[in-house]
């Protein structure tokens, strides 16, 4: 993993748990579900990006 694509994983996580805790303010759900939205994101951010990277 080069060094932008470990700055990607890390902003992705850190904007997955941001909006895992607004969602789970809003909605009452538990801190297992947070870190779980949280992983998924970041997951979801890094498999687009990998796809987008092998589109150019």
């Amino acid at each position: 993993m080069d060094r932008r694509m470990a700055m990607h994983v890390r902003y992705s996580l850190l904007e997955g748990l941001i909006v895992g805790v607004i969602w789970a303010f809003f909605f009452r759900s538990s801190v297992m579900w947070v870190l779980t939205f949280a992983l998924a994101w970041t997951v979801i951010a890094v498999l687009r990006r990998r796809w987008w990277e092998s589109r150019r």
